[in-house]
């Protein structure tokens, strides 16, 4: 059985590409190809199960972006409950490149996408993505039900930072996990 922990967030389904069921999905690590083809499948919540896709067709869209046609896929139908759901793969088999190795000394909130986050010892999901679109930066993070809960990029809010374990433990305000 696939487990939240042993999962790794790589990006977010856009939207469907075509009638023939391919997707454009933008991806959130720097050689998007690259790490499809090492992770061998993308794993999606359905309902809350992870269920392994295995691709068929990749085509390069741009510099963040693939056309990925997943086996079972086949109409713009098939993929559109996909469409804003995040894309995950295995942890074990995305091997970091040298020069994204995360420094402890030097982190930036963007390499914490796929750490899972505590407030204080209740997990809460997995960061999935960061929005900076704002003056206030926050950090995506996706619950086991699906739900987006967004949490302040502030030094405060952190209690510690584990990256072996790729987990993040915060001390959020009463009621921030409630809007």
């Amino acid at each position: 059985m696939i487990t939240a922990d042993l999962l790794t967030a790589i990006g977010r389904v856009i939207k469907p590409h075509g009638v023939a069921g391919e997707m454009s999905i933008l991806f959130t690590v720097d050689s998007p190809a690259l790490a499809v083809e090492a992770a061998e499948c993308l794993i999606f919540d359905i309902d809350g199960i992870f269920v392994p896709f295995f691709p068929q067709s990749v085509r390069t869209r741009g510099a963040d972006s693939l056309l990925v046609k997943l086996e079972g896929i086949d109409s713009d139908t098939d993929a559109a409950p996909l469409c804003g759901k995040t894309a995950y793969a295995l942890a074990e088999r995305l091997p970091l490149p040298e020069e994204e190795e995360i420094d402890p000394d030097n982190l930036y909130a963007g390499q914490l996408a796929g750490f899972t986050a505590y407030d204080a010892d209740t997990e809460i999901g997995t960061i999935t993505d960061i929005d900076d679109t704002t003056e206030n930066v926050l950090f995506i993070v996706e619950n086991a039900e699906g739900r987006r809960i967004l949490v302040p990029v502030a030094d405060e809010l952190i209690e510690g930072i584990d990256i072996d374990t790729r987990k993040i433990y915060f001390s959020l305000p009463q009621g921030i996990l409630d809007l």
